[in-house]
């Protein structure tokens, strides 16, 4: 509560890999956490901030919203969780407003990428795992079109007032390679 998370690591726990109420999670990943109502994140009442996470292969959602109010997620990855991506518990009526769920991608979550929630205008379907090696702890954005490429440049907040870069969606940001560059020698 009142926290912020950043760049965190939740794996192979039998309980959710995160419970936040009015924290923020930033550049954080939560995987393999394997217990029938483990999720990836679980946000409670509140209004906490999901930015740039992923969350991979947990017992049940990957982000789950248990709380009557709503937090905002956003440049996050939703993959291979054994319910939804993002699960609310809001009605049609309390539903967010999409800016505050944008941006985000999803893959093979059993039931679904969402529930009680429309699709972002900027959100990503994935045709397969983006990640450079999940099986080794590695969340990094491989370059397979569909699957990590689809995640390259597109995040929010789109072009920005400071320059032309996009943010990556995910927790961590992919390196282009380095080439060409010039050698200086002095005499």
């Amino acid at each position: 509560t009142g926290t912020t998370a950043i760049g965190c690591y939740s794996h192979d726990n039998t309980k959710s890999g995160f419970l936040v109420s009015t924290a923020a999670l930033i550049n954080c990943v939560a995987a393999n956490n394997s217990g029938a109502a483990s999720d990836g994140i679980t946000c409670a009442n509140g209004t906490p901030m999901i930015y740039g996470c992923v969350s991979y292969n947990n017992g049940r959602t990957g982000l789950n919203f248990t709380g009557s109010n709503f937090c905002a997620c956003i440049n996050s990855i939703f993959v291979s969780n054994a319910v939804y991506g993002i699960n609310t518990q809001l009605s049609a009526t309390g539903n967010p407003i999409m800016q505050n769920y944008n941006f985000n991608a999803f893959y093979n979550n059993t039931s679904g990428a969402r529930n009680k929630l429309g699709v972002g205008p900027n959100d990503v379907t994935l045709t397969g795992v983006p990640f450079t090696n999940a099986a080794g702890a590695d969340y990094s954005l491989n370059n397979t079109t569909g699957q990590g490429a689809a995640c390259r440049s597109v995040g929010s907040p789109g072009t920005s007032p400071f320059g032309t870069g996009y943010n990556d969606i995910g927790a961590l940001r992919h390196q282009d390679p380095t080439g060409g560059g010039y050698n200086i020698t002095f005499d």
